[in-house]
């Protein structure tokens, strides 16, 4: 099998990867992982399984001129999957499949696309927009995290055959959670992802100046790093929330930073499927979230695992922090109910799934 990917730093699209990969290697298929990246660093962040064989595809071209060397790593990709003649190419991420997918042309490749988002939402270009919509019929598959996103993956390129595939829980959260707070007298609400607009860490903020001055035991920890760092930056110190509201950047033990978490924000503005919300929902962590495209709506299965809001409501937002904040019994329930995830979006329930594709498509 071949998995082609942009590069594995860190990224929730890249840690679901690696750890496919590495069940995959585990079950004895034998896994060839590519990335194109032409930066992509001699190192990977995930760690890999000593048997998987790690090709960087953008070392091999020689060429630094932007398109040259981008048509240079197409040719390198097909001239890869024409030698080795992989049972199946799976392809992460809606451009690198799109590239996957003109470089297997002729080829009599099996290759399914991977989307990570709501296409319907997430804006990768005019050009980008039209190849897709040229290249991914020719999949044999095209995979996404949740039904939501199915549909509208269905509505944007009639015809294809989509099958939701979700994101596994990773196997070490399945031990004994800590109970939130440690025995410290504060309290956080965490969210983590990229700083980037999608996400909505500024709605959190907004929500957030509402009720700090209610409660100020309660901080606001926001873990990533993107582009939005200076205007989140901006807003908190136009609002006074410098000693509340904490932006420490990118973590190495993300999982230990949810467990610190009393209650788990989501205030995305589209999702795929958010790794981080169901990583801390796995943890027994109570989350508020807005229902964007009903995606936290199909994870807590309708509300039953989390308070669910609507999309971009600040003050609805801040209401249910608020019930949250002034209910520990809540709290509690709600980081009881979330545990049923373990079951569901477990990696051996999600190798299945994948089996079973593999089946219908060979």
């Amino acid at each position: 099998m071949m998995l082609v990917c942009s590069s594995m730093e860190v990224g929730g699209a890249e840690r679901v990867l690696s750890e496919l990969a590495n069940a995959w290697a585990n079950q004895g298929h034998s896994i060839t992982l590519v990335s194109t990246y032409r930066f992509d660093k001699q190192s990977d962040f995930f760690v890999l399984d000593p048997r998987i064989e790690r090709i960087r595809l953008a070392r091999n071209t020689g060429h630094r001129k932007a398109w040259t060397e981008k048509w240079q790593r197409l040719l390198a990709l097909r001239r890869l999957m024409k030698s080795r003649r992989p049972d199946a190419v799976v392809a992460f991420m809606d451009k690198i499949a799109v590239i996957t997918l003109f470089g297997a042309l002729g080829l009599g490749a099996t290759v399914i696309a991977c989307e990570r988002t709501d296409p319907e939402r997430h804006v990768i270009g005019r050009d980008w927009s039209l190849l897709r919509r040229l290249a991914y019929p020719w999949a044999a598959a095209v995979t996404v995290q949740t039904a939501a996103v199915k549909e509208s993956m269905s509505r944007m390129i009639p015809g294809l055959r989509v099958r939701v595939m979700p994101n596994p829980i990773p196997p070490l959260l399945l031990r004994g959670a800590a109970e939130p707070g440690g025995g410290n007298s504060l309290r956080r609400l965490v969210l983590m992802g990229r700083l980037s607009r999608e996400k909505g860490a500024d709605l959190a903020i907004d929500a957030f100046s509402l009720v700090a001055a209610r409660f100020p035991q309660w901080e606001l920890w926001i873990w990533g790093e993107g582009p939005e760092r200076p205007r989140l930056e901006e807003k908190i110190a136009a609002l006074g929330l410098e000693a509340r509201v904490f932006l420490p950047g990118r973590t190495d033990a993300p999982w230990s930073e949810l467990e610190k978490a009393d209650i788990f924000v989501l205030p995305s503005r589209y999702e795929g499927m958010p790794n981080a919300m169901l990583e801390a929902m796995a943890l027994g962590r109570p989350v508020v979230a807005f229902d964007c495209g009903g995606v936290p709506g199909e994870i807590t299965r309708g509300g039953e695992d989390a308070v669910l809001v609507p999309p971009e409501n600040v003050p609805a937002m801040a209401a249910a922090f608020e019930r949250l904040m002034l209910d520990q019994g809540e709290r509690r329930r709600l980081g009881n109910a979330a545990l049923s995830v373990r079951d569901r979006y477990s990696m051996d329930r999600v190798l299945r799934l994948w089996d079973e594709l593999f089946e219908e498509i060979a």
